[in-house]
Parts: structure tokens; C-alpha cells; sequence
């Protein structure tokens, strides 16, 4: 049986789902309305994501949800720090990689991506710490003794995050720079 043949067969045996859809339509969105969420939807989704699999059920993910002042104080604060030039823990992208970046950067900027203008690259990029002005954010943390397969975990859970706040119409983003940068 060649390849598509077999996956034909397998595709008659898929139960009617919103998955595949879910995953075509999901993108990162980088400008919010800012219409609050409501609460009962988002605990929904929260309650939902919560049966994402776990190394040895730790579920180990920690969730931190902001809206209002608290989101404000806090996206004033990492925006403030990152502006000063503090330094990211974030591992640089290596060099056979970063031509992703630069495919991103063109489809956000335009043909010359992020080379175009510097200070509107940098002055774009520090968005990131204001969770884009969305009008609820959530910081995502794990005990630092905790290894890859917990990773995997968080990874997983926030997967099952952005799918159920996609399937109920609700844009999302991640910003990895967040939690780079420690904010008293």
C-alpha cells in the first residue's frame, strides 16, 4: 500500500473533529481588542487544560492570570526593565535557525523584516513585555529543579490553552521574554 493510500484509509477512520481546523487557524496575534474575557470562559478553558498529560501527573505547570491594574503594574515593570537593556537568560538563536526569524520578521515587517528599521524592530519587539496590550496575560511557571519532560508538560499544557481559547473564538500570543527578567 503506498503512502497516500494508506493515509486515505486511515482518514476514513478519524472521527469528525474541530482539531485540524483549530491548528490551521491558530496564529499568534500581536494586537488585541481590549474587550474583557469573561471569567467563566477562561476557567472553563483553564479547567479544560488541566487533563493536558504530565510527566507522572505532577502537572506542573503554575498559571498566573492578570487583568486590570495587576496587568498594567506588571507589563509596566517588564517593559520598564527590558528597556534598560536588561540582560535576557534567554539562549540566543543559532545561526541554521534563524532563518525562521528572518521569514517572521518579513511577514510582521514587510520585505526587509526585521533589517528595515532598528530603533521600530527594537521599539516593536519590547511590546512583547506589555502582552500586547491584550486585555488579560498569564505568566506560566515551573520549579527550576524540574527537567525536560516537564518542559514538555508546560508545553503541552499551553498548547491545549491556545486550542481551546481558539476554538472559542479568543486570539492568543506567547512571549517567551517574559520570564527572562526578574520584576520585584
Amino acid at each position: 500500500m503506498s503512502t497516500l493510500e494508506s493515509q486515505s484509509s486511515l482518514s476514513q477512520h478519524l472521527l469528525p473533529s474541530t482539531l485540524t481546523p483549530l491548528f490551521r487557524a491558530r496564529h499568534s496575534t500581536r494586537a488585541f481588542l481590549p474587550t474583557p474575557i469573561p471569567t467563566p470562559l477562561l476557567e472553563e478553558v483553564l479547567s479544560l487544560a488541566q487533563r493536558s498529560p504530565s510527566n507522572s501527573n505532577t502537572q506542573p505547570w503554575r498559571l498566573h492570570i492578570l487583568t486590570g491594574n495587576a496587568l498594567s503594574r506588571l507589563s509596566t515593570a517588564l517593559f520598564a526593565k527590558a528597556e534598560s537593556g536588561a540582560e535576557s537568560t534567554v539562549k540566543a538563536l543559532p545561526d541554521e535557525y534563524r532563518h525562521y526569524r528572518s521569514e517572521l520578521g518579513r511577514k510582521l515587517y514587510g520585505p526587509e523584516g526585521y533589517n528595515v528599521d532598528r530603533v521600530g524592530s527594537v521599539k516593536k519587539s519590547l511590546r512583547n513585555f506589555t502582552f500586547f496590550e491584550a486585555p488579560v496575560g498569564a505568566v506560566v511557571c515551573m520549579d527550576a529543579k524540574l527537567g525536560t519532560p516537564d518542559v514538555l508538560s508546560v508545553g503541552m499544557y499551553l498548547q491545549s490553552i491556545f486550542l481551546l481559547l481558539e476554538e472559542r473564538g479568543v486570539a492568543s500570543c506567547v512571549s517567551w521574554e517574559c520570564k527572562c527578567l526578574s520584576v520585584p
